[in-house]
Parts: structure tokens; sequence; C-alpha cells
């Protein structure tokens, strides 16, 4: 079975629970096996620094989804995310 790797960025990891299993369930019902990664250390630090965990969090993983919650702590929302991507890893989104 092929893996369907997902990084899933929220800053509220708990609330966002019964979400994540109700994603691992679409993806097995295609076929794939669901690895989803939930990223919630988020501020702009984090996402725009070379050794920041979100950032490194976006560059280790061979991403085949993103799922960003919009409103973000740290005045960061899910657009601010999506631009960083866009703009420093070259990733279609």
């Amino acid at each position: 079975m092929s893996r369907f790797k997902v990084l899933w960025i929220d800053d509220q990891k708990e609330k966002c629970r019964k979400d994540i299993i109700s994603v691992e369930r679409l993806i097995s019902a295609l076929g794939y096996e669901p690895d989803i990664h939930v990223e919630d250390d988020i501020s702009a630090q984090s996402l725009s620094k070379a050794d920041g965990t979100l950032n490194r969090a976006i560059c280790a993983r061979d991403v085949d989804l993103f799922i960003i919650d919009y409103n973000l702590k740290n005045n960061l929302f899910g657009g601010d995310v999506v631009e960083e991507i866009r703009r420093r890893h070259d990733i279609y989104t």
C-alpha cells in the first residue's frame, strides 16, 4: 500500500483530533496508508528561520497534502504559511 503524506498545521492539536481521524479514514478508503504529521509550533520565526520547527517540517517531508488552519496563534494566518511555502519552497499549493 502506498503512503499518503499529510502535513497538518494547526495551533490546537488536540481540538483537531477527530478531524485527523476522519482524514485518516478517508485516505485509507482511497487505498492509501495515511501518514499524518501535525505541526503545532506556530510562530513567524518557526516558519521563516532555516532551523525553525515549522520550516523544517515543510522541508523534510515529501508532502502530498497540506492542511492548514487559517486562524493560527502569534498573529500568523494560514495564508501567511501558504505564501511562505510558495515563496521559499517552490511547492505548488
